[in-house]
């Protein structure tokens, strides 16, 4: 589709002007990009990604990217690439916090019982419940409150001014369509590049 000269200048204000335009959606494929003057084109949607709350569409000349704290737009031709990687460390790190907090967990409550077994052989309940209770009832409050943590995966945009990064929960995505999207976005950055 070839747009004639006003509709690339609305099309290019957009990108620059966010706040004064508003976007529409006709179809799950098209955008209207509609100014103040009324003045509207029509945008083609090649591959749209919505993973939870974060939404990437790609046109023939802008990628759109939707998130839970607003909108950016970037024009395809200030794109050099993208990559998709998984957060390793930061769930290798979470793993061992888990891992420390449970083991914490389980010793408070293990000198709970044991501190309650001695006071009871040596006759004395009520100490046994007291003194028990001050470490189990911790652990067990504290091992309650534990939850399993999430691998976190980036998508990184490099673009001629920086790296912008959005993270998602992988098991929120399917890595299909993760796969088919940035393989879309690399074909139009590939069309780009080479003109």
């Amino acid at each position: 589709m070839e747009w004639d000269p006003l509709e690339r200048l609305v099309a290019y204000l957009y990108s620059l002007i966010r706040m004064f335009v508003s976007i529409q959606k006709i179809k799950e494929d098209k955008l209207v990009l509609t100014t103040p003057k009324n003045y509207y084109c029509i945008m083609n949607i090649k591959n749209t990604l919505q993973i939870g709350s974060l939404e990437f569409k790609i046109s023939s000349e802008k990628l759109f990217i939707d998130t839970s704290e607003g909108s950016e737009t970037y024009a395809l031709r200030s794109i050099n690439g993208i990559s998709v990687k998984d957060d390793i460390n930061g769930y290798n790190m979470r793993l061992n916090q888990i891992k420390g907090a449970k083991n914490l967990a389980y010793l408070l409550i293990f000198l709970g019982v044991f501190f309650l077994i001695i006071f009871l052989s040596l006759e004395s309940p009520i100490s046994g419940i007291i003194v028990g209770s001050i470490f189990a009832v911790p652990g067990i409050i504290n091992l309650n409150k534990i939850t399993e943590t999430r691998m976190v995966s980036i998508v990184r945009i490099t673009m001629n001014s920086g790296d912008k990064s959005f993270s998602f929960f992988k098991d929120d995505a399917n890595s299909a369509e993760v796969a088919n999207f940035v393989a879309t976005l690399e074909s139009t950055l590939t069309a780009f590049h080479k003109e």
